[in-house]
């Protein structure tokens, strides 16, 4: 314990893993991570290591805090990536957070919405369910942002889509799920070793810029 009473990083309590590759192996064991629960593993080991634990998972380490008192402890007293924060938010904000630049496209947005209510009042099953409501709410958010930032409707609510577009979707998630293997993995080592997750990734950003 430190003279503040403060322990050092080393006391916090954790799974002891491998030399590099720390409980990552453990942790695809339980099949949480394969299947993008993330947050049932986390949660798993706070119940064996506490609210405040570290782990090293592949190439990632990190401390994990669950109880909501500490985190906001944590975020009001660490100013350590505030100025770095601020330097690359400053213009976003200056388009996003705005009232005026973001009121121009209400009515666009609020036409993007209306489309999916009723494509979704259009597919939906007698009893009311709709089948693959997760694909059609990504659909909805890339069709979303995409008007906002190409400044046109991209077709992904339409109901005889574009084949284009729908590589396009694909693409956009095949990135935000395959992604995932570059939180405990080195994108520079699985770019140097031609890894097939690698492979992919650069696949898919092929199609997106050509499409």
């Amino acid at each position: 314990m430190l003279s503040n009473g403060v322990k050092p990083y080393k006391d916090i309590p954790g799974p002891r893993g491998m030399p590099i590759l720390g409980s990552l192996i453990s942790a695809l064991r339980t099949g949480l991570l394969q299947q993008q629960q993330l947050h049932k593993y986390f949660q798993r080991q706070a119940e064996i290591y506490g609210p405040i634990y570290k782990e090293k998972l592949g190439s990632y380490e990190h401390v994990n805090i669950f109880d909501p008192d500490d985190a906001e402890y944590l975020l009001r007293r660490d100013g350590h990536h505030a100025e770095e924060w601020h330097k690359n938010r400053i213009p976003f904000n200056r388009f996003l957070m705005r009232p005026k630049p973001v009121a121009g496209y209400t009515g666009i947005m609020d036409e993007v919405a209306t489309d999916m209510v009723e494509r979704l009042d259009r597919i939906r099953k007698h009893t009311g369910l709709v089948e693959e409501l997760y694909d059609e709410l990504y659909n909805w958010s890339i069709e979303s942002g995409g008007t906002m930032f190409f400044e046109r409707r991209l077709g992904c609510l339409n109901d005889n889509r574009n084949p284009e577009i729908t590589e396009f979707i694909k693409s956009i998630r095949n990135i935000l799920t395959g992604s995932d293997v570059f939180f405990f993995l080195s994108p520079r080592l699985a770019k140097t070793l031609r890894l097939p997750a690698w492979k992919q990734l650069e696949q898919t950003l092929d199609t997106m810029f050509r499409i």
